[in-house]
């Protein structure tokens, strides 16, 4: 059984450099987690910066004894900018 996490949905906000949809900056970030954003020159760039502030987050949450947000199902994505082309999505375990 998966522990909490998240989906992590990553989308292209750079400049488009050619048609195969390589792009210079991605942008990665968890529905429910407003300080969850980041931006990296490549997804895995963007979804690892994430996951590492994810857990400095979840850190602070404790230090000060609150609770993290929901968790997400880890059945399937929340897909809100599913509809964003060049969208994808990761789960990421924060326990």
């Amino acid at each position: 059984m998966a522990g909490k996490g998240y989906w992590v949905e990553c989308i292209p906000v750079g400049n488009t450099t050619n048609q195969n949809l390589n792009c210079d900056l991605y942008a990665a970030s968890v529905e429910g987690f407003p300080d969850a954003d980041v931006t990296g020159h490549s997804p895995d760039a963007a979804i690892e910066k994430l996951r590492a502030k994810l857990a400095k987050i979840k850190a602070y949450y404790e230090l000060n004894g609150q609770d993290l947000p929901k968790e997400h199902s880890p059945i399937s994505p929340k897909g809100s900018m599913r509809s964003t082309l060049g969208w994808m999505s990761v789960y990421v375990n924060v326990d």
